[in-house]
C-alpha cells in the first residue's frame, strides 16, 4: 500500500497528435498554466546566471559576459527564422533547451586559461 504520495505532472495543450486528458485524470490535480517567459526574462534569467559565474574573472571578460544572452537570443531568432521547421525538415526545432546547452559550456570556463 502506497501511502503519502504526491504527483506532478506537465502536459501540453490538446492537438498536434496529442489528446485531451480524461477530465475525471485533470479533477486529481491542481493545473496551472505557465506561459513561455518573454525575452527579457531569459535574458535576465542568463544574466544572473553568468554574472555569478564570472564574478571571479577580469572585467574585460565580465563585459563580454554581460553582453551574451542578449546575443544569444539573436542568434536563436535569427537561426528560427533562416531554418524554419517544415514537414520534410521537422527536425529543425530549436528551444531554451539549446540556449541552455550554449551556457553549460560557457560554464566550464576557467579563469585561470
Amino acid at each position: 500500500i502506497l501511502k503519502d504520495i504526491e504527483w506532478l505532472a506537465a502536459m501540453n495543450p490538446p492537438g498536434a497528435g496529442r489528446n485531451r486528458v480524461d477530465p475525471r485524470v485533470v479533477s486529481l490535480f491542481a493545473a496551472i498554466h505557465m506561459s513561455f517567459p518573454s525575452q527579457s526574462s531569459i535574458d535576465r534569467i542568463y544574466k544572473t546566471i553568468l554574472n555569478h559565474k564570472f564574478m571571479s574573472f577580469s572585467e574585460a571578460v565580465q563585459e563580454v559576459a554581460s553582453k551574451l544572452p542578449q546575443a544569444t537570443l539573436q542568434l536563436q531568432d535569427s537561426i528560427i527564422e533562416a531554418l524554419p521547421r517544415t514537414p520534410s525538415k521537422f527536425h529543425y526545432v530549436f528551444n531554451l533547451r539549446d540556449l541552455s546547452r550554449v551556457y553549460q559550456g560557457v560554464w566550464l570556463a576557467d579563469p585561470q586559461v
